[in-house]
């Protein structure tokens, strides 16, 4: 009895012992690659990538066995039992599975997830880059010379010092004393380089092509450096025809002939006085100051304050007459800057004779509205004249008449007072207009709301 005990408790120890052995933790190595466990056991029962399997530890060690037609496999190796052949567009990787990229050392159910020594990974596995993701190599020439490479796009976006990028195809390329290029061909040239334009070369600047920044035929400067603009000899010289820059920047003094336009933005050199601004290139104004208007016949500003044709004009094409007024006033038929729209004769800015089909009030204002004595533009009245009221439906002055008399603005399709003559008020409960002159509760008062004392 004592003896079978023994047996059963060295049995029991027994099987203990194989138990721990079996169920023994797994190493953090064995474990990388596991993302199932049996909850029980604590067994590995799935490997995360294809290319791994279970093992009899329980956990995730080398390339599974090559079965056909999983992970894209083809045909099987028989001594390595990787695959060797795989579906169309797919290539064998080094662990025994199957990617769609080539030179794929390791896929993930035919996604490359890296790339053979010397490649590198391109894109991404989303669906705006879906199928392009690929293993490039590193000594492609895409890459030469190459200090910094954009990944995603799979492009160069630094190149090695000495070299610069080209904006055509993203390449490194070594030319002298070019900073930018397109296409191979040089855009930019480093400072104090201009580019001729003949052979694509930069050139250093001197002579008549200081401060140049490129030449077509190599006679003459075509484009100047930022900074600076062309004198009437064709030579670069400093912002606007100026003989000297202040340490803001700002001109501070014009060569002989040219004076300081009015321009608060940036003082710049022009030819003639009274000038506003001027051509960067040319230096010649093109708005001129306050009380002046520009003559492109000539090219000068003259007053347009004088008892002229001229008066209130700002720009005359041909000196014979203006062609377009300051703001506030406009283009008469008698060729003057008059004070309203549709004039057809003016004197001094102020109209005397309206064109066909206006109206002119005591304004002095051309309006289309018949009647009308005060407008707000010309196809609105202010104030129709004496026994009419203003109709805001049709835009029309309509004699006053019965209820409306006393009206000075009436909306006709609500049969509705807006605004009232003087000394009347209006009620808004009838929205009609009733007398204020006599002393009382309502004297003086603009807007009621009543329904009796009326």
């Amino acid at each position: 009895m004592i003896l079978m005990s023994k047996i059963n408790i060295n049995l029991c120890l027994f099987i203990l012992i194989i138990k721990q052995a079996i169920f023994l933790p797994l190493s953090e190595e064995e474990d990388d690659y596991c993302i199932k466990s049996n909850y029980l056991t604590n067994l590995c029962i799935k490997c995360e990538k294809d290319i791994f399997t279970p093992d009899l530890k329980g956990g995730c060690e080398g390339a599974k066995k090559c079965i056909l037609g999983n992970n894209y496999c083809k045909e099987c190796d028989e001594d390595s039992k990787l695959c060797k052949v795989c579906e169309d567009g797919y290539f064998p990787d080094e662990n025994g599975g199957c990617s769609y990229t080539n030179n794929c050392e390791i896929s993930d159910h035919g996604e490359c997830i890296k790339c053979k020594n010397n490649f590198i990974l391109i894109g991404e596995n989303t669906y705006l880059y879906q199928g392009f993701i690929l293993c490039k190599s590193i000594n492609s020439e895409d890459f030469k010379n190459c200090e910094e490479i954009n990944i995603r796009k799979g492009i160069c976006s630094k190149c090695k010092e000495g070299f610069y990028l080209n904006t055509g195809d993203n390449r490194c390329i070594e030319t002298a004393n070019c900073t930018e290029s397109s296409f191979g061909k040089c855009k930019i040239c480093h400072y104090n380089y201009y580019l001729d334009k003949r052979d694509n070369t930069c050139k250093k600047k001197e002579g008549v092509f200081s401060h140049c920044k490129q030449t077509l035929d190599g006679k003459k400067c075509d484009i100047c450096e930022d900074g600076y603009y062309f004198d009437e000899d064709g030579n670069c010289v400093d912002i606007n025809f100026c003989s000297k820059i202040g340490d803001s920047g700002n001109c501070e003094k014009c060569i002989d002939g040219y004076y300081f336009s009015s321009s608060t933005y940036q003082p710049a050199c022009t030819k003639e006085k009274n000038c506003y601004s001027a051509d960067k290139d040319s230096g010649l104004c093109f708005t001129c100051d306050k009380n002046y208007y520009l003559d492109f016949k000539d090219g000068k500003c003259k007053s347009n304050t004088e008892d002229n044709e001229f008066k209130y004009c700002k720009i005359s094409n041909l000196g014979i007459s203006c062609n377009v007024c300051i703001d506030g006033y406009f283009y008469g038929e008698d060729l003057k800057c008059t004070n309203t729209y549709g004039c057809k004769e003016s004197n001094n800015g102020i109209c005397e004779r309206c064109s066909d089909n206006f109206y002119l009030g005591l304004d002095n204002k051309c309006c289309a509205v018949e009647h009308c004595i005060y407008s707000l533009n010309e196809y609105n009245c202010e104030e129709c004249e004496e026994q009419y009221f203003y109709n805001e439906t049709n835009r029309r002055c309509i004699l006053a008449e019965n209820e409306f008399e006393n009206c000075k603005t009436v909306n006709y399709n609500e049969a509705s007072c807006s605004k009232c003559r003087d000394d009347f008020y209006l009620n808004r409960t009838d929205n009609l207009c009733y007398s204020n002159k006599e002393f009382g509760k309502f004297y003086k008062c603009a807007y009621v709301n009543v329904n009796e004392d009326k």
